[in-house]
């Protein structure tokens, strides 16, 4: 029989041979390469050794950090949905929907501190975004320009003044591109016509270049932004789900799958197009707060997120 290059032609037994595997990969902290060399016998058996010393108890790895519960939940979310990066922050049940998006929000700000220099980010409006650009400090984050993916909302309260997005060029500081108009219209016709207007058509255009696109998202129901900034009503919300629609982004309704549902609302919306806004390099989901586990399974299926960040509560019942 031939042997493998690596291997005698006498060798120990194979219980000496998976616990001194054991010993040097562990103890010595050696490579698996090495440790076939020192034994004689090829990696490929090192390699299977080592695993099967798991499967039988003889090595038992624990890991002693109390983040690993959050970690473990944002991989199995990553490997369920398919999607670049899941960050999941840990919150309890008691606490304040605020904090939760606060917490995310900050999470989010950590997360670009990391990013390249001079990227362009694409922003929405919502009461997470709000929480991650209160959260930012002056030249925080190395930001080429910022651009509205939407008209804006108006006033919804005073936690989100209709000047959020000029606080947080200026802290950066950023150029900003502006949505004059707002997010939705009351017709189809009037959306057609303000979505070909030239100071609305630049910042569309401009919103195809974006590399980061940074969204929050939204239920259909009396305590979505849209409904208690006026745009949409109890009969709207009605309407919307009995078309199938789950929840909302950019403006835009989708359904269980994370396709745009097909009525009039696609015409009023002054926003970047659902096709265009998949092609955006890195989309970031801020989803802070809690009932909105079937909106964002939605998001997830319809491809429309590649990073998300998340409360574990939220997590734990998407899985």
């Amino acid at each position: 029989m031939t042997k493998h290059a690596t291997e005698t032609v006498t060798e120990l037994d194979k219980d000496s041979l998976l616990l001194r595997s054991v010993y040097l990969f562990y103890k010595d902290k050696l490579n698996i390469q090495s440790i076939g060399r020192m034994l004689g016998i090829s990696r490929f058996r090192v390699s299977r050794y080592l695993k099967e010393a798991e499967e039988r108890g003889i090595v038992k790895v624990e890991i002693n950090d109390d983040k690993l519960f959050y970690e473990s939940l944002a991989c199995e979310i990553q490997e369920k949905y398919g999607i670049g990066k899941a960050i999941v922050v840990p919150v309890t049940s008691s606490m304040d929907e605020d904090l939760v998006r606060k917490m995310v929000g900050q999470k989010c700000v950590d997360l670009l501190a990391h990013a390249r220099l001079d990227v362009s980010i694409g922003i929405t409006w919502g009461r997470t975004v709000a929480q991650m650009i209160d959260n930012t400090s002056n030249g925080a984050l190395r930001v080429r320009r910022i651009v509205e993916l939407t008209g804006g909302p108006g006033l919804v309260n005073a936690d989100i003044p209709t000047n959020t997005l000029a606080i947080f060029a200026k802290k950066l500081p950023a150029h900003l591109y502006q949505m004059p108009s707002p997010i939705l219209v009351s017709s189809g016709e009037i959306g057609r016509s303000l979505k070909s207007d030239k100071s609305v058509r630049t910042t569309l255009d401009v919103c195809k270049s974006v590399d980061i696109s940074i969204c929050g998202v939204g239920v259909i129901d009396k305590t979505s932004i849209l409904h208690r900034a006026g745009f949409i009503d109890d009969n709207d919300c009605k309407y919307l789900k009995e078309s199938g629609a789950v929840g909302s982004i950019i403006g835009r309704f989708f359904d269980k799958n994370g396709q745009e549902v097909d009525t009039e609302f696609k015409e009023r919306a002054i926003s970047i197009e659902f096709d265009d806004f998949r092609k955006i390099p890195e989309r970031i989901v801020l989803a802070g707060g809690w009932g909105k586990a079937e909106c964002i399974c939605g998001l997830l299926r319809g491809g429309l997120v590649s990073t998300i960040i998340l409360d574990n509560i939220t997590a734990a019942n998407l899985l």
